[in-house]
């Protein structure tokens, strides 16, 4: 976990989702039961910059959309809220939280400004801010993943990811279709080619 930022409630219950269950960490277990034991061992690495990046970043940012409605998850910023002595209109934090999950794409078009149209540092950190509605620290944590080699194209891992992934599950089916996800070693392509008319058997 990165505390160089504060947390809040939103983001304790974003980190939560994604990182544990039913994100990453349920993936890594059901694919190490799944797929490794049975003989898949690349299945257990990782990698950056990849298609299957894309894959596991993007599903663990849905995977709460699968298993708790907004109203749920108001519920739950209440309970965490409580834990931690902090009162607010939840469900207005929750109308808050999605609303700023819209705002996502801005660190891949931050990207695009910095390393495809050369825009100096202090033109793309002000735009971010206006366009991303982001303090300071914020902005100084997108600009140095940004200007890292191995993290600058990271952004798009998340936005592509769950953007297919939604739609993909809207034909499939949430449970039917997450579950895929967490246990089989699909590909993007795969996943485009089962939208197309006829490509679910």
């Amino acid at each position: 976990m990165n505390l160089d930022l504060p947390l809040s409630v939103p983001a304790i219950a974003y980190l939560a989702w994604h990182e544990a269950y039913p994100g990453h960490h349920a993936e890594h277990a059901v694919k190490e039961r799944s797929l490794v034991t049975g003989g898949v061992g690349e299945a257990s690495m990782r990698t950056m910059n990849t298609p299957e990046a894309m894959l596991a970043e993007g599903q663990a940012d849905v995977a709460r959309e699968v298993v708790m409605s907004n109203r749920e998850l108001a519920f739950e910023y209440e309970r965490i809220g409580q834990a931690t002595g902090i009162q607010a209109d939840w469900a207005h934090a929750v109308e808050i939280y999605l609303a700023n999950f819209g705002l996502n794409p801005v660190a891949g078009n931050a990207a695009f400004l910095l390393h495809r149209d050369a825009r100096p540092l202090d033109e793309v950190r002000a735009w971010a801010r206006e366009m991303g509605a982001m303090d300071e620290r914020e902005l100084d944590h997108l600009l140095r993943v940004l200007q890292h080699p191995l993290y600058r194209t990271y952004p798009f891992t998340y936005t592509a990811g769950a953007g297919l992934i939604r739609e993909w599950l809207q034909v499939t089916g949430q449970t039917s279709g997450f579950w895929r996800l967490l246990s089989e070693q699909v590909s993007p392509a795969q996943l485009l080619a089962e939208l197309q008319p006829g490509g679910l058997a």
